[in-house]
């Protein structure tokens, strides 16, 4: 028994051992095992697999280091973190390092950074590092595992994208994408720049809460038209953060995703506010000019009429004995007269009015005109008066800004029935580029900005572009004549100025003129002395007019007070006339500038050949002939604007023959 027991306890020993011996040849086995798996996986594997003990040396580097450095796994492991990395990089790592490495009661964190690192060929590479740390049995770290990993492909994207992000946010125009539920995707400077709102605020209003009331229809056929043909492109009346309505040409475009579904709408609006402005004042600056030739036309036919019933009538009223007959001619006097008085305004529109230009200080017109206004406007208008302090000079015509303030007054009280409040104001202003490029024909400087301001029915803004327009009245008939603000217009365009209208219905009318101030000294405007007209005294005068009224009257006036008088009726007959008159013998020619086959200008310089001190008198119904540099240029000795009276056609040749009459060389 006891050998027995021997063999068994000798049997039990060997089994435990032979056990041991194969649980350590397994363990040996699944090591190799491991380590084999490793190996494969770190030799193929991508990303570089490294540890580094923690005095910050690589005790491990995978091979595949190679293929992202060039570096060999032992070149790799010889390096520092400084040899390894860039400099900013090699300070990220190393502070992300000691942030792992410090104590905290959270449990082991991992880390990542996007750090660049250095290639043996010089190169960077962008990668992507991660590391946690190893701890030993007792749980203190004992090293570091981290795992590199090339992101240089993704980094290069994200560089091309955010090359094409900032490439949209510099753009001029707003770029703006939206997907098709309307929500705010992109919203780059150019949007918040010309619309004010920022994209946080944007992002919380939709597509038509930046639409003006009256395009809301054509937005909602734009978008209609955009789902049904994926594009779209139309003109939108926008709506800025401060309440500034902004022209835009908007360009809408369909973006689809990788798999083709419709993704979002792409928005690209260009402002177009200034360039539609621009083209509004061009259109109405050139229908003024259509209708200011229209009118002239007009007047000038209209004064070749007057002229001759205006010296008619004279004419009868010396002649006429009868106190009831001459109360009637008083009668038809008065009435011509004020038919002249509408062509000259006319007239004034059409062509513009003889000019007595100098500096001006508009605290002087605006103080004149405020006495008449304090004097004759009904006590329900309050007027108040503002004039800044040290206000600029401005060149211009004292008499015609009168009246140009005077007609706005006017304007301003007859929108106001019921009373209200008159403002009249002057102040002095520099426009800056951008504001000067929004008008026609403005430039950056220095402005004189009378304002003339009541509260009265306002204008309705389908009418604001015409009411400048001759003739176009927004009252009663009988009550105006439509040539009020006509004039207005006139006399800004004669100074240089330009006009801005703001009105609302139902609470008023501004009108604000901008004058080019001037740096000159104020000027003095001396009155002309009338000299009281002479008798004949047998001088022959040749009349050249295509009017037959004309001729007849002109002659017998001149003839009564004792001229010898001479006609044509045109410029070739009056030169034919002339060549065949003995030398000397014709004193002095009165000629009308718009004739057929032969004008006033060809005929002064016809009859200026043959005699070059012949005394010439141009008369005509039209301001610009004889304002005009042409008739300047021929040194004619005086003018009559049509339609003139019989004293001052006779004041005029008086004056002319006795060389009494000094014309201005320059009337423009």
């Amino acid at each position: 028994m006891e050998n027995s027991k021997t063999i068994l306890e000798d049997d039990s020993v060997d089994a435990q051992t032979g056990f041991v011996d194969t649980t350590r040849q397994q363990s040996k086995k699944n090591l190799q095992e491991s380590e084999a798996l490793f190996r494969l996986l770190t030799e193929n594997i991508r990303d570089v697999i490294w540890t580094m003990d923690l005095d910050g040396h690589f005790s491990y580097v995978s091979p595949s280091v190679f293929q992202l450095r060039g570096f060999t796994a032992e070149e790799a492991m010889e390096q520092s973190v400084q040899d390894a990395f860039t400099s900013d990089s090699a300070v990220r790592m190393l502070a992300g390092i000691q942030v792992l490495l410090a104590p905290t009661d959270e449990e082991d964190i991992q880390t990542t950074w996007e750090l660049q690192q250095i290639c043996k060929d010089g190169r960077t590479v962008w990668t992507e590092v991660s590391a946690n740390i190893l701890r030993d049995p007792q749980g203190s770290p004992a090293a570091l595992l981290g795992v590199s990993r090339d992101i240089s492909g993704r980094k290069a994207a994200e560089d091309k994208i955010a090359e094409q992000a900032h490439l949209l946010d510099v753009a001029l125009d707003p770029i703006i994408l939206r997907d098709m539920e309307n929500n705010l995707i992109y919203w780059n400077s150019a949007a918040e720049k010309l619309y004010g709102w920022t994209w946080d605020e944007a992002r919380a209003l939709k597509s038509h809460q930046f639409i003006s009331k009256e395009d809301l229809p054509k937005y909602e056929r734009g978008m209609k038209e955009f789902l049904e043909k994926g594009e779209c492109r139309l003109e939108l009346q926008h709506l800025a953060k401060n309440g500034r309505k902004l022209i835009t040409l908007s360009r809408w475009s369909l973006v689809r995703n990788r798999d083709g579904n419709p993704y979002a709408r792409l928005v690209i609006d260009r402002d177009i506010t200034e360039q539609r402005y621009f083209e509004v004042q061009l259109r109405r600056s050139q229908r003024m000019e259509s209708l200011g030739t229209l009118a002239g036309g007009i007047a000038h036919d209209l004064n070749n009429v007057l002229s001759p019933i205006l010296m008619s009538i004279q004419i009868l009223n010396l002649k006429i004995t009868d106190p009831n007959l001459k109360k009637l001619i008083s009668s038809l006097e008065a009435s011509t007269k004020r038919g002249s008085d509408v062509i000259k305004q006319v007239s004034l529109f059409a062509r513009g009015t003889e000019k007595n230009f100098a500096p001006q200080q508009m605290r002087y017109i605006v103080m004149e005109i405020e006495s008449i206004i304090k004097a004759s406007f009904s006590k329900n208008i309050q007027l108040r008066i503002g004039v800044s302090k040290d206000l600029s000079m401005i060149f211009g015509d004292a008499a015609q800004l009168q009246q140009m303030l005077m007609n706005l007054c006017l304007n301003a009280r007859d929108a106001m029935p019921d009373g209200g409040r008159l403002t009249v104001t002057a102040e002095g202003m520099t426009m800056d580029e951008s504001f000067a490029r929004m008008v026609l024909g403005a430039h950056p400087g220095q402005y004189v900005v009378l304002t003339v301001a009541d509260t009265g029915t306002g204008i309705p803004m389908e009418i604001q572009e015409k009411v400048f327009e001759p003739f176009f009245s927004t009252k009663d008939k009988g009550k105006g004549s439509g040539l009020g603000l006509s004039m207005v217009y006139t006399i800004a365009k004669s100074h240089n100025a330009f006009i801005k209208l703001y009105s609302e219905v139902g609470k008023g009318t501004e009108i604000k003129i901008f004058f080019p101030a001037t740096q000159q000294s104020e000027g003095t405007i001396v009155p002309r002395e009338d000299v009281p007209p002479a008798m004949g005294n047998g001088e022959q005068i040749l009349i050249v007019d295509d009017e037959l009224s004309v001729l007849q009257v002109s002659k017998e006036i001149l003839e009564a007070v004792g001229y010898r008088v001479l006609t044509a009726a045109d410029g070739a007959e009056a030169t034919a006339l002339f060549a065949s008159a003995e030398k000397g013998s014709i004193d002095l020619v009165i000629t009308d500038m718009n004739m057929p086959l032969m004008d006033g200008s060809s005929t002064i310089r016809a009859l200026r050949r043959l005699d070059p001190n012949l005394r010439i008198v141009v008369s005509s119904g039209l301001l610009t002939d004889v304002n005009s540099a042409g008739v300047a240029g021929l040194e004619i000795q005086g003018y009559l604007n049509k339609p003139y009276t019989a004293d001052q056609m006779t004041l005029m040749v008086s004056k002319v023959l006795k060389n009494e009459f000094r014309p201005e060389k320059s009337r423009s």
